[in-house]
This record gives C-alpha cells, sequence and structure tokens, in this order.
C-alpha cells in the first residue's frame, strides 16, 4: 500500500504517495505492517486494520480511523502541560488530542510506483534525509533518536 505522510509544518499530506506499507491477511484479519517509519511514530507490532480502537504498544497508543476509504494512521498524543501558555512556542494545540501520522487507501501498489519518491528523498536538497542525518534506535523502554546533532532519549 501507499501512505502520504502528514507535513505538520504545512498541516497537510502532500499529492502523491511517499511511505510504503504492507497489508497482511491473517486467520480472516487484516493488518497494517511498518516497519520504516522510524522515530517516535513508528508502531512495534503489526496493527489490527481496524478503525477507530486505540492499540496500545510499547511506543504509545496508536489506531487507524477511516473515512470514506481513506485510513488515517495516528497517535494518541500525551496531555502536554505547559507553565506559561502565553509564551508557549509550541504549534501543537492544547486541545489536539491525535497526531497525525499518514493517511493510505487500501489500493494495492508496484513497488515501482515508489522509485521516483525514493530518489527524491535520498537526493533532493529539500529532503529532510538529506539535510540531517537521522538515526533512530527502538529500545524496550522507549527510543534513543539522533537527528543532525541531537541526541534524544
Amino acid at each position: 500500500l501507499g501512505a502520504k505522510v502528514y507535513v505538520p509544518e504545512r498541516d497537510a499530506y502532500p499529492e502523491a504517495i511517499n511511505h510504503l506499507l504492507l497489508r497482511v491477511e491473517l486467520d480472516g484479519k487484516s493488518y497494517i505492517m511498518d516497519g520504516g517509519f522510524g522515530m517516535a511514530y513508528q508502531m512495534w507490532q503489526p496493527m489490527e486494520l481496524i478503525s477507530g480502537i486505540d492499540q496500545p504498544q510499547t511506543p504509545g497508543v496508536f489506531r487507524f480511523q477511516e473515512e470514506n476509504g481513506t485510513w488515517y494512521f495516528e497517535k494518541v498524543k500525551r496531555k502536554q502541560w505547559v507553565v506559561n501558555p502565553s509564551t508557549s512556542t509550541s504549534p501543537n494545540g492544547e486541545n489536539e488530542v491525535c497526531r497525525r501520522i499518514y493517511l493510505f487507501t487500501l489500493q494495492p501498489r508496484d513497488i515501482e510506483e515508489f522509485r521516483g519518491c525514493n530518489a527524491h528523498l535520498q537526493t533532493a536538497p529539500d529532503s529532510k534525509f538529506v539535510l540531517k542525518s537521522m538515526c533512530s534506535l527502538q529500545t524496550k523502554d522507549g527510543i534513543r533518536e539522533l537527528v543532525g546533532w541531537k541526541l534524544t532519549e
């Protein structure tokens, strides 16, 4: 399957697919497997493709929401405490319950459909994969990320 990764800076999804997902049928149930998203928004186990059900995993609580054939993958946000909201520069609204990650449909895709996007992400001067080095390690207790010179544990 092909997904469109949400861009928070634009509050939008791109026009074209830019992320690969796998749909697996097992014992009459559909699951989504995604081993390539990384960072704090990475599911660790396959998730059952069912709308509106919170699915807790080690890195957080995830869920799918389906609307008119489009599926949205979200991570339930932890409640943030801001000491002085009037001086906060955080773009995340206090009332925002979920962090959008990507959307997709159940239309099967061929690997050839991802070649152009893959080349762009690896070589375009404005690609975040070109602008900064990125490495993330999932641990049983959480995640360690190195993005550019910033290490987060």
